[in-house]
């Protein structure tokens, strides 16, 4: 059982870290500007959009399982609560499966 954990721990490690490299490289092709995150949890990527963004802000759903230190705006994924070409990137990993 110990050794199926770890081995369990270990892929997920491996899987968070591809992840990563991937999102970085699209990130930095890609983001510019004013970028919401969103759903951005404990914001997991600031340190690679804060490299493209000039401004990062960080959406998710007011009731997010997740601390919520940092969050700067509440609200839901399907009706961002921005006015109309006011944000230069949408950012989003792992939310699409949460919602309807």
């Amino acid at each position: 059982m110990a050794q199926r954990l770890r081995e369990v721990r270990l892929r997920h490690l491996y899987i968070r870290r591809v992840l990563r490299r991937a999102i970085t490289g699209a990130v930095r092709r890609w983001a510019r500007g004013v970028l919401v995150d969103v759903g951005c949890g404990t914001k997991r990527y600031a340190d690679v959009l804060g490299e493209v963004a000039e401004r990062h802000i960080g959406l998710d759903h007011p009731a997010s399982y997740h601390r919520n230190d940092s969050v700067d705006v509440f609200g839901l994924a399907d009706a961002l609560p921005f006015a109309a070409e006011s944000v230069d990137t949408v950012f989003c990993t792992e939310v699409l499966e949460h919602l309807e």
